[in-house]
């Protein structure tokens, strides 16, 4: 069965700016307009939490801590610099 809620191909098209992660944190897959923030850096294949810091809310340290906070809105901010465009 195809279009479900997890599909890559559906969130690109509803939710861009989209992170797909695995149960330990490893990016599956991001959406096309977060990945132009990083295009010369595939954010696939890297780990969530060493890539970007939550702002808010704070005092999430680890996934355990990001899946207590299901339904919370996150402010994310990568933790390298954008380097040159």
């Amino acid at each position: 069965m195809s279009g479900g809620c997890h599909d890559p191909a559906v969130l690109d098209k509803l939710c861009p700016m989209h992170l797909l992660l695995s149960a330990n944190g490893e990016i599956r897959h991001a959406g096309p307009t977060i990945q132009k923030l990083r295009p010369q850096s595939p954010l696939a294949g890297r780990h969530f939490l060493e890539t970007v810091t939550v702002k808010r809310p704070r005092g999430i340290d680890g996934m355990k801590d990001l899946h207590r906070a299901t339904g919370v809105k996150l402010h994310l901010a990568f933790r390298d610099s954008p380097g040159p465009s």
